[in-house]
């Protein structure tokens, strides 16, 4: 008897350690990626999202109009563009040129990453080019759900970064999308963290 009540008082104290973890990220992934603000920066960078068969898919699209509201703001002149190869060609980074292109963005103030699969490789990758040409700032675009993540591997890589979140992005403004995304960005996030400590 005294064993179960010790069983029950564990697994109930690791059930509210749970919850409270869980309610925490929420919290904080919507609140990081709604007041984020953009600072002047060498390099602004895209993270990709899915391409359809007509081009960008509706969530990339809004990433690519908030990160020209950042550059037309004046906050910095050049794109990083990180995506590789999802279901449909082209690459997202190439996709997002021919975006940013059709906007009269010079093709001279934009890096192409073409090959990264997920956030970290993103930014591991974007800067990889930074390195290169001398960059050490940067402004990171992406959805609201995943500017938390994307800011603390962006830290963890010595990137002095900012953000500016799609919050037009219909994953944002989709309420029931918004939750799905977010709750799944917690499970994201806690996989990184874990990831981090075994580093």
């Amino acid at each position: 008897m005294k064993k179960m009540v010790i069983f029950i008082i564990i697994s109930s104290s690791c059930f509210l350690l749970l919850v409270g973890w869980g309610f925490y990220h929420y919290y904080s992934i919507n609140n990081i990626g709604k007041t984020v603000k953009p600072e002047p920066a060498n390099v602004i960078i895209v993270l990709g999202a899915g391409v359809w068969e007509n081009g960008p898919s509706p969530a990339l699209k809004a990433r690519l109009e908030r990160a020209l509201e950042v550059y037309h703001e004046g906050f910095a002149e050049k794109f990083i563009l990180t995506g590789g190869l999802g279901d449909f060609p082209p690459t997202e980074a190439e996709a997002m040129k021919e975006f940013l292109e059709k906007a009269n963005v010079p093709s001279e103030h934009i890096f192409l990453e073409p090959l990264a699969t997920n956030t970290a490789e993103n930014l591991q990758y974007s800067k990889v080019i930074m390195d290169g040409q001398g960059w050490d700032s940067a402004i990171i675009v992406t959805d609201v759900f995943h500017m938390k993540r994307a800011l603390n591997i962006a830290e963890d890589l010595t990137i002095d970064a900012s953000g500016a979140a799609a919050v037009e992005s219909v994953l944002y403004t989709n309420k029931n999308l918004r939750r799905m995304y977010t709750l799944r960005e917690v499970l994201a996030i806690s996989k990184y963290y874990v990831m981090r400590l075994w580093r």
